[in-house]
């Protein structure tokens, strides 16, 4: 399905933004996860019960995390300021800067496939051990640290300071080293607001440290370990190196439909709720449990990937 074809079937006069849902869905998510962080400090004392809750609230951070990505995009809402505002909330959440998000967020539409994201592959330059211990590292929740830690050092340090620590790490040395004064200090701005709000609910919700720390674990994991599944093993193309995959009904409204990242990619200004529409029915698509056990089987060597 081409751009035409789309703009004629779903003209963008009808591609709205759902504002009211989205308002709605964050509200909900915001409110469940407190809930849920109060519940598991007060209530919850066995621990297979603790990892169960924590499991549970890792799932209610990808719906939060979709939510963020939308707002990243400027279609959270339609009026920007409310946009922002709803970013920084699902920020805080994460919690990670909202700015820092769509900094990079944009930058990985331009540099999809591109060496500077090809965590999947290794080329004759590469050091295949590297690869292998980045991808498994990858796939076992390290990948989450680097935005909430890039929150709070990218405030702190240039980013030209912050690059030189990337000597060998190409990927970390490319998103890094893009961030101009105005996205420090409003990045500045969202790490001291996201710091009152964690106190803040932390002292009035009385909530545990070990609560947290097992909460988001699961977090960490759950969000890390699934990043690259729908660009794993696609062509080298920053628009085409992505899939359409197949999940289950309930994942698919979890997700707001993320897994639909070829439909994104080839069209960004289109709001989540209506990817789905925009999937041909002779696509040919992974399931996206069949594509993540995939994942575990390591990088492949980059030539045997398509251009």
């Amino acid at each position: 399905m081409n751009e035409q074809t789309v703009t004629r079937l779903y003209p963008q006069d009808n591609w709205k933004i759902p504002d009211r849902l989205n308002i709605l869905l964050v509200v909900f998510v915001a409110t469940l996860s407190l809930f849920w962080l109060w519940l598991g400090s007060h209530f919850v004392e066995r621990w297979e019960l603790l990892i169960l809750c924590g499991i549970g609230y890792s799932y209610l951070m990808l719906t939060n995390y979709a939510l963020l990505h939308e707002a990243s995009h400027d279609k959270l809402h339609s009026n920007p300021e409310l946009n922002y505002i709803l970013s920084m909330i699902t920020g805080f959440f994460f919690p990670m800067s909202a700015t820092l998000h769509k900094n990079t967020h944009t930058k990985h539409h331009i540099q999809n496939r591109s060496e500077d994201e090809l965590f999947d592959a290794y080329t004759e330059s590469d050091s295949k051990v590297k690869k292998y211990i980045q991808w498994y590292a990858i796939l076992i929740g390290i990948f989450w640290f680097y935005p909430v830690l890039g929150s709070i050092v990218l405030c702190f340090f240039s980013p030209t300071t912050v690059q030189k620590w990337f000597l060998d790490d190409r990927p970390g040395r490319a998103y890094s080293g893009n961030f101009n004064k105005p996205e420090i200090r409003k990045m500045s701005l969202e790490l001291v607001l996201l710091i009152l709000f964690g106190v803040s609910v932390i002292v009035i919700l009385d909530l545990s440290l070990k609560v947290l720390l097992v909460y988001y674990l699961f977090t960490a994991i759950n969000w890390s370990t699934r990043q690259f599944i729908e660009h794993a093993f696609t062509r080298r193309h920053f628009v085409e190196g992505s899939l359409n995959l197949k999940h289950f009904p309930w994942m698919s409204k979890l997700l707001l439909h993320r897994e639909l990242d070829l439909n994104h990619h080839r069209y960004p200004d289109v709001p989540w709720n209506f990817l789905p529409e925009l999937v041909s029915p002779d696509e040919p698509q992974i399931h996206y449990i069949e594509q993540y056990l995939r994942l575990w089987k390591g990088p492949v060597p980059a030539s045997q990937l398509k251009p």
